[in-house]
């Protein structure tokens, strides 16, 4: 599998995600050109680290709204026995 295109709908907007292999770049403009071809509104939040998704989806007419931080807490604890470990999310 090269790349997966997938919808959600919250109302009338469609909540768009891509996946695609970075070697296959022709995947990724045939998967987002379908997509914004489709009617109706759409909303993409795009990692920054997936690039070519965010200047291919501006070169299909949708535009920037926002952009967010998502920050993550580490919830490793180091192990003292192999056979029980506790840790809290």
């Amino acid at each position: 599998m090269t790349g997966c295109l997938a919808f959600d709908f919250h109302g009338r907007v469609g909540v768009g995600r891509v996946l695609h292999r970075p070697d296959h770049p022709e995947v990724l403009a045939s998967l987002l050109t379908a997509a914004c071809g489709r009617p109706g509104e759409q909303s993409w939040l795009v990692p920054d680290y997936q690039e070519p998704v965010v200047t291919t989806l501006l070169r299909n007419g949708l535009r920037e709204t926002g952009r967010y931080t998502m920050l993550i807490k580490t919830v490793a604890v180091p192990v003292v026995s192999r056979e029980y470990s506790m840790a809290e999310a």
